[in-house]
């Protein structure tokens, strides 16, 4: 799992730090890890967010894109 995984999924369920590492199956620590990670390079976390939709764009037909973020 991406860090960009991780905080998106803790964005889209309003999860705490705690509950996605319960959800996710993943120890605290590298929950925690994944959230500093992402504090220092959120731009680049972002930009390899927006390449993967435009990936999953690529490969799916135009009527599946309506449940795509941006």
């Amino acid at each position: 799992m991406t860090v960009g995984q991780v905080v998106t999924t803790m964005q889209a369920n309003a999860l705490s730090p705690e509950e996605a590492a319960a959800d996710m199956d993943l120890p605290l620590a590298q929950v925690r890890e994944a959230l500093v990670y992402y504090d220092l390079h959120r731009d680049l976390v972002d930009l390899e967010l927006r390449e993967e939709v435009s990936r999953v764009r690529e490969r799916r037909p135009a009527t599946a894109d309506a449940h795509l973020p941006g």
